[in-house]
C-alpha cells in the first residue's frame, strides 16, 4: 500500500509489533498507528485466523465498516 501511495493505518498493537521486530521504523509505526480505525476506515483488513477475524469484528463494533479477512492461520473458515 505504501509503495502504491495508498493511505492506510495500523492498529496500535500491530504497529508496535512491527516496530519491535524491526519490520518498520518506530517513527513510521507511530505515524501509522490509529485507535480510531473502525470510525475512520472504509475497509478493515484482518490478517490471521478465525480468532483474529473475531477480534476485528469486535473492534469494528457497531460501525458498518466492512472487513476483509486474509487467512494466515491454520483453520480459517471465517477468514477465508
Amino acid at each position: 500500500l505504501d509503495a502504491r501511495g495508498q493511505a492506510f493505518r495500523l492498529h496500535p498493537d500491530v504497529a508496535a509489533g512491527l516496530a519491535e521486530r524491526g519490520l518498520i521504523a518506530a517513527e513510521r509505526a507511530a505515524a501509522l498507528a490509529s485507535d480510531r480505525l473502525p470510525r475512520d476506515a472504509t475497509l478493515l483488513v484482518s490478517f490471521g485466523g478465525d480468532g483474529t477475524m473475531l477480534r476485528t469484528a469486535r473492534l469494528a463494533g457497531g460501525h458498518a465498516t466492512p472487513i476483509l479477512g486474509v487467512n494466515v492461520g491454520r483453520l480459517g473458515f471465517l477468514a477465508t
